[in-house]
């Protein structure tokens, strides 16, 4: 596994797995806590209830997210896929920021919530795709996915942990908004198989299943 993190072809995919793993960290760690302080007041149980319905926005878009960029995958091509990632992922900073800043409890919590689940899921279903259709063997790189994923889970909930006001909120999202973006970002790079053999003159997708009619010789 370790020879397979240092290939050059799979190091494209590296940074998008921690971004996996910051997203993860991120709505389940910190969402809900800065709903409850916008909510504000003292009834604890009302600020908790609130927070975890809207919280059921998150698991509406973690339902969507994944057809959305499956069919943005199959008629458009992965590298489309990516542009597509990373507009989503510029619209749920945006609004998490604009929420932050606001820092009511309002509709921006609910579309908020919206699209972390619909961003989460394209993201996360558009890195096992590349994981398993471009690699021969999709047991190591799955398992590399896994670990560098939960190694920025385990990092970034760490750092949560320390923040405490909505300015730390604020420069914590900006930080992980332009790390988003990037890691994001390099994956345009990553050389596709889909690409190479259009470029060899196979008329037929990477992903598609040729069936030939048997030969009546």
């Amino acid at each position: 596994m370790w020879e397979l993190a240092k290939d050059r072809r799979f190091m494209h995919l590296i940074p998008q797995f921690v971004w996996t793993g910051i997203s993860l960290a991120y709505y389940s760690g910190l969402l809900v806590l800065m709903m409850q302080q916008a909510i504000g007041g003292d009834d604890k149980q009302y600020q908790f209830k609130m927070s975890m319905l809207a919280m059921v926005m998150l698991g509406v878009g973690e339902v969507t997210g994944c057809f959305f960029i499956g069919l943005i995958v199959d008629r458009f091509g992965s590298k489309t896929a990516i542009l597509c990632n990373i507009v989503l992922i510029t619209l749920m900073m945006s609004s998490t920021i604009a929420f932050i800043i606001i820092f009511e409890f309002n509709w921006i919590v609910w579309l908020m919530c919206f699209l972390w689940g619909f961003t989460d899921s394209a993201v996360n279903t558009n890195t096992q795709e590349m994981i398993g259709f471009e690699f021969d063997n999709n047991c190591e790189p799955f398992s590399v996915a896994n670990i560098f994923q939960n190694i920025g889970n385990f990092s970034f909930q760490i750092i949560i942990s320390f923040l405490k006001t909505p300015t730390h909120y604020l420069y914590f999202s900006i930080f992980v908004f332009v790390f988003a973006v990037v890691s994001c970002g390099i994956t345009y790079f990553f050389p596709f198989r889909e690409l190479k053999s259009s470029k060899l003159g196979n008329p037929h997708s990477f992903y598609s299943i040729v069936v030939e009619e048997p030969s009546l010789a």
